[in-house]
């Protein structure tokens, strides 16, 4: 019961970063009343496809997980210490480093 009540009140949240993404991507950053209208029905209406479409959501969170953790925990962290680190290319920290994002690109 709990579990639904958390997923009721984390869709909005999840619904407007999406709208807001779209919003920038696509028209800039502003969306008209229409547009935004529009733009939420359609986010709204793939993800219940997506949900009516799949029995078992396991597929979904796999693919979830294959497209963003393994960018958020090996290749985004190593990348920006990459591009802050003062130090040379040669240096032993840098070349872990490089080793680690080159392994979650792979």
């Amino acid at each position: 019961f709990l579990y639904a009540i958390t997923i009721i009140f984390t869709f909005p949240i999840e619904c407007f970063v999406t709208r807001e993404v779209i919003a920038n991507l696509f028209f800039g950053g502003t969306l008209s009343t229409i547009f935004h209208v529009v733009v939420t029905v359609c986010i709204i209406a793939a993800v219940t496809g997506i949900a009516l479409a799949f029995d078992c959501l396991g597929i979904v969170l796999e693919l979830n997980g294959v497209v963003a953790a393994i960018p958020l925990v090996f290749i985004i962290p190593t990348a920006c210490y990459l591009k802050l680190s003062e130090e040379s290319w040669y240096h032993w920290d840098s070349i872990q480093s490089f080793m680690i994002m080159i392994t979650g690109i792979l």
